[in-house]
């Protein structure tokens, strides 16, 4: 908090310790046997928000060698600024200025940032046109989550002002998934100022990706300068299941698990980890024994559900059609991966089918309370 008047902010921020100096250069000084850097704030810009109001954030170029600060307006209380940073006196000091007679005060926010680059050179892609699109091949797929660090930047003056591109990513070139946006506001991943490359780190969607693409929005001039990318260390999936078989008794007749019987099984899948699958990853493999037949018909007969398998969800996140996340094999070893069936049941009871498998799609959720779903069938015991 800041009173009144004239004044800088020297002693009063809970910043790193420094010392102001008078010149644009930063250097390092030796303080009560430490060595110090000196900082040095000059030539504030904004870059977002209004001047001298509440929300207001500057940038201090340079302020030591490869640093920048962004200086942001937290708050004024009874009163205006009259200067953001005043340009007399101690000029490489911080020193805004409350322009109120009686009691007023003001809180920033000093945040340390790595200085931003020179625009970008030839050698960057330009995009001006609503119509341009640039792929990039990246040689190698991207786990999801992975980050990708876009570098870029919207040209000076009018032909940037509202230079913006759509971020997408892709497995195989065909299929592609929106990230965002970057580029003038309203944007995904805003552009602060032009002519100054920016640098954002994007995540890589689920499924992860090979190419990323941008597609301009409108004619203003941007320009793509290079994209890194490096690997993140994600928590872990856990998935824990359990099976369960109840007697299919739909009058509560009281019938017993005996031979002409019904049964039904239950498989229930609970993500107790951290971290959610990758997509369409889920694969279940049940053994049926030789004493069972499986049921390929309706799992309730006159009931609400249709088809052979029931599936709930709580909190999973994904989606199960009989259609293409069921299959079948009567081989006497079970498929190494679901398109590794290649059976079909006949309608009715089939003492044939000895595994059943399952695959729903989606990435299935990680959360609290664990998620989890449940696949039924129905079988008869012979």
């Amino acid at each position: 908090m800041f009173n009144r008047g004239l004044f800088a902010l020297v002693a009063l921020l809970t910043v790193a310790p420094f010392l102001i100096v008078g010149t644009a250069q930063a250097q390092t000084t030796v303080c009560q046997s430490r060595l110090i850097t000196l900082l040095d704030f000059r030539n504030p810009v904004v870059v977002s928000g209004s001047a001298l109001s509440a929300g207001a954030v500057y940038r201090f170029s340079n302020v030591a060698a490869g640093i920048d600060a962004l200086v942001s307006i937290d708050s004024i209380t009874n009163g205006s600024l009259n200067f953001f940073n005043r340009v007399t006196g101690l000029i490489a000091n911080f020193q805004p200025e409350l322009n109120n007679i009686g009691a007023s005060s003001a809180e920033f926010t000093i945040s340390f940032v790595i200085a931003r680059i020179s625009p970008p050179d030839a050698v960057s892609a330009k995009m001006n046109r609503g119509s341009d699109m640039l792929t990039l091949d990246l040689g190698a797929g991207l786990p999801q989550n992975s980050l990708l660090r876009l570098s870029a930047a919207r040209d000076g003056g009018g032909a940037g002002n509202n230079a913006r591109f759509e971020i997408l990513f892709s497995v195989d070139d065909v299929s592609y998934t929106t990230a965002g946006i970057y580029g003038a506001p309203v944007a995904t991943y805003p552009s602060a100022a032009q002519d100054i490359l920016e640098h954002n780190d994007i995540a890589v969607p689920v499924a992860g990706a090979r190419f990323i693409r941008f597609d301009t929005l409108n004619n203003d001039d941007i320009f793509i300068d290079g994209v890194e990318y490096s690997q993140v260390c994600l928590a872990t999936t856990t998935l824990a299941a359990a099976k369960t078989v109840s007697i299919h008794d739909p009058a509560s007749a009281g019938l017993f698990a005996v031979p002409g019987n019904d049964v039904r099984y239950t498989i229930t899948v609970t993500n107790t980890g951290a971290n959610s699958t990758d997509a369409d990853s889920v694969f279940i493999v049940d053994h049926l024994p030789t004493e069972i037949e499986f049921y390929n018909g309706d799992i309730d007969d006159a009931g609400p559900l249709t088809g052979p398998v029931e599936f709930t969800q709580s909190g999973a996140g994904l989606t199960f059609s009989a259609a293409t996340d069921l299959r079948f094999s009567n081989s006497a070893t079970a498929p190494v991966n679901f398109a590794a069936r290649a059976y079909t049941p006949p309608a009715g009871y089939d003492p044939s089918a000895r595994f059943v498998c399952f695959n729903p799609k989606g990435a299935m959720s990680a959360g609290s309370p664990d998620p989890s779903f449940s696949v039924s069938f129905r079988a008869r015991i012979q």
